[in-house]
């Protein structure tokens, strides 16, 4: 049974992973090497989604709540509910 820390390490290797295989190229330009891991997660989070893009926010929802941003969360699960995106608003 694999614990928290080696569950990171995974992940840590999927986004290296990604970048090292060039299937983050345009998505990490002047970005520094922990923005281009993240660039690597989000890109295999999509491929393991096949695209959807609601089950990307629902990845997201998750991670906010993990996070403790309840306030964000709740504005993407509004957006999942079919409520208007607003662009340039606060959160």
């Amino acid at each position: 049974m694999a614990n928290y820390k080696d569950d990171l390490k995974l992940l840590d290797r999927v986004a290296v992973g990604a970048m090292e295989s060039g299937d983050c190229e345009g998505t990490q330009q002047g970005v520094g090497v922990r923005d281009s891991k993240l660039a690597g997660l989000g890109v295999r989070i999509s491929q393991y989604t096949e695209w959807n893009g609601r089950a990307i926010m629902k990845i997201f929802v998750a991670a906010l709540e993990d996070a403790n941003y309840h306030r964000e969360s709740g504005v993407v699960e509004g957006w999942l509910a079919g409520e208007p995106v607003v662009r340039g608003g606060a959160v």
